[in-house]
């Protein structure tokens, strides 16, 4: 079916296959790209609703815990970690980019937004 990856995690030893991971690579990337479109998008508001905050807020939440999960990923198949790194390198420049911008991160996780 196609090399198999190990997953590093609680589950040490658990399998999946490459296509898996890939997959689960490309959702993750989709999950950054729509962040940070919806981010462009709210920039662009002079006014934002409490509704589109909270829906960005669990956006970057949802995408949190995709990255954190790529990053737990290890596969030797090498469109995977092209792909991988991609990935990691653009949440990492939203992450740095973030603060600047619309939304500013708490160390409690709570969003606090410019008025």
């Amino acid at each position: 079916m196609g090399s198999v990856i190990r997953q590093e995690s609680n589950q040490s030893g658990s399998l999946i296959t490459s296509f898996d991971a890939l997959s689960f690579c490309a959702r993750t990337q989709s999950c950054v790209d729509s962040v940070i479109h919806t981010l462009a998008i709210m920039s662009g508001m002079t006014f934002t609703s409490s509704t589109l905050i909270n829906d960005y807020v669990s956006q970057v939440e949802e995408c949190e815990r995709h990255v954190s999960k790529l990053k737990n990923l290890d596969c030797v198949d090498t469109v995977f970690l092209e792909l991988k790194s991609e990935c990691l390198k653009k949440f990492s420049a939203f992450e740095a980019g973030r603060a600047g911008e619309l939304c500013v991160a708490h160390k409690e996780s709570i969003f606090g937004f410019k008025a």
